[in-house]
């Protein structure tokens, strides 16, 4: 059963989860869409480079990685915001 929708950038594409957040690339936006992961709600959006493609949290969750498919980068959000 769908407990939750939840509104994010255009085209998302990818999540990853670290302090207690959720990160969402959102292709067409170039920007992560983050939520609080208890409840929810919308924290804010993170510009980022070029056709976000892939998101991933680095082990210790001191970071979320955003892979920019057509800016070449990669980017580093600190997820505590």
């Amino acid at each position: 059963r769908v407990v939750a929708t939840l509104k994010t950038g255009s085209r998302p594409y990818t999540v990853a989860l670290a302090a207690g957040r959720i990160f969402v690339a959102n292709q067409h936006a170039d920007s992560v869409s983050v939520f609080d992961a208890a409840s929810l709600a919308p924290v804010g959006e993170v510009k980022v480079g070029e056709y976000p493609e892939g998101v991933a949290a680095t082990r210790d969750g001191a970071k979320v990685l955003v892979a920019c498919w057509f800016s070449n980068e990669l980017w580093a959000i600190d997820p505590a915001g």
